[in-house]
């Protein structure tokens, strides 16, 4: 405006009244243009960092999603695969026993019948896991906490794996100082505890040792299990980590499976805003503890 009143004194001067009228018109007209494109410039410079906001927003989403397509391709494939092994197992087995049972021996017939068991209880679990898992994915498997004794809950898991056990000779053991209490969905964690010491149970030696440690710290809960087995390298803990695709691995009694109880482990833990923690070296054992805030 001090520009603007210069220009109408000078024009007075010069020009006498009807001039500076005209002139300090022009000169309004000129700043309210000027401001004008100044506001388009800044608005239209607005529009094009948020399109360049928007498009990068949607490589990373288009990248996401490509990612857990690609993931959950290599999902399936695991699974169909590791799901063909049993019931080969289980046809294969039917039918040699129903061609040659009158030439078994008692023992013979008993020992391919527990392998035959052995098939049979792998395939059910795996089938298990991709149904709690599916429901939990799809929204039907509803996160439901309880009051619930730990001691009593682990206790269930051992004897619901009591099989497992006593074909390995394996000894498990529960410490716990004091009865454990906390507020957690009993589902969840049972299934979390029964993958946990099934891949404690398959990695252990014959007539080894598991530990199942129970605790409350911190205003957190801690189970710890802990197998005395193969363990595993920095590079497998860091694959299990990366929960994209599951990793699996023999047994110490050439069991099989396909890494997928870790996954549903790691989902359902989650959910409980917690962590699990995987402590192992390779041929020194493994202890995974998990951890919910309470």
């Amino acid at each position: 405006m001090n520009d603007l009143f210069e220009n109408s004194t000078a024009l007075i001067h010069e020009n006498g009244p009807a001039k500076v009228r005209f002139e300090k018109k022009n000169v309004l007209r000129e700043k309210i243009m000027s401001d004008k494109q100044k506001t388009n410039l800044i608005e239209m410079q607005e529009l094009i960092d948020e399109h360049q906001k928007l498009e990068e927003a949607f490589k990373e989403r288009e990248a996401y999603l490509l990612d857990m397509i690609a993931s959950k391709d290599r999902l399936f494939s695991i699974i169909a695969h590791d799901l063909k092994n049993p019931f080969s197992a289980l046809l294969g087995f039917t039918e040699f026993i129903s061609e040659n049972l009158k030439t078994f021996s008692p023992e013979k017939v008993e020992m391919m019948m527990s392998q035959l068991h052995s098939a049979a209880k792998g395939a059910f679990s795996l089938l298990e896991n991709m149904l709690i898992w599916s429901r939990s994915q799809n929204g039907l498997l509803k996160y439901n906490p309880q009051i619930t004794d730990i001691g009593n809950l682990v206790n269930e898991t051992i004897i619901d794996l009591y099989g497992l056990v006593v074909v390995k000779k394996i000894s498990v053991r529960y410490h716990a100082s004091q009865t454990v209490i906390a507020f957690i969905d009993k589902d969840m964690l049972n299934a979390v505890l029964r993958n946990l010491l099934t891949n404690a149970i398959k990695f252990s030696y014959s007539e080894g040792i598991i530990d199942i440690y129970g605790c409350l710290k911190n205003d957190e809960l801690q189970i710890s299990i802990c197998d005395y087995g193969i363990g595993m390298s920095e590079e497998t803990k860091n694959k299990i980590c990366r929960l994209n695709i599951p990793i699996t691995h023999e047994g110490t009694a050439h069991e099989m499976g396909t890494g997928f109880g870790l996954l549903l482990c790691f989902d359902f833990v989650q959910k409980h805003g917690g962590n699990i923690e995987i402590d192992s070296q390779l041929n020194k054992g493994c202890k995974i503890s998990v951890i919910i805030p309470q």
